[in-house]
């Protein structure tokens, strides 16, 4: 390093965390005039998904599909999309939203489940009302 430079360090307060990265500084504080960012990240104080309110109901199963799809009937016109995950409230269910068809009002949703339900869950399954996973 020639003779006269000096190097500046960031400065680093006492009392706040460091992290693998470097230590953690205030979004105020600025290394060579420039802002830092801070390390805490915004979606630690989000809510649990129970204080997040009652499940929203997406619809009622109807059919089992010879290929192993369950078909829903919505309730309103008002439905979840494609890639919606969806279980029943038993957890026997549970699956993704592959296709939306049928009337506006009222459409018909295809889902997929993660393991074909044995025919005897099936039958206990027809008629029961599946949520928002």
């Amino acid at each position: 390093m020639p003779a006269g430079r000096t190097v500046r360090r960031p400065v680093v307060r006492p009392g706040l965390p460091a992290t693998a990265r470097g230590p953690c500084v205030r979004p105020s504080d600025a290394v060579y005039g420039k802002p830092l960012i801070s390390c805490e990240n915004r979606l630690y104080y989000l809510a649990r998904s129970p204080a997040r309110g009652s499940p929203q109901g997406v619809g009622t199963v109807v059919a089992f599909t010879p290929s192993g799809f369950v078909t829903i009937r919505s309730g309103t016109s008002e439905f979840a999309g494609e890639g919606t995950t969806v279980r029943d409230a038993r957890g026997l269910l549970e699956g993704r939203i592959v296709r939306v068809f049928g009337p506006v009002a009222r459409p018909y949703l295809l889902l997929r489940p993660r393991r074909a339900p044995s025919p005897i869950d099936g039958a206990a399954l027809l008629g029961a009302e599946v949520y928002r996973a």
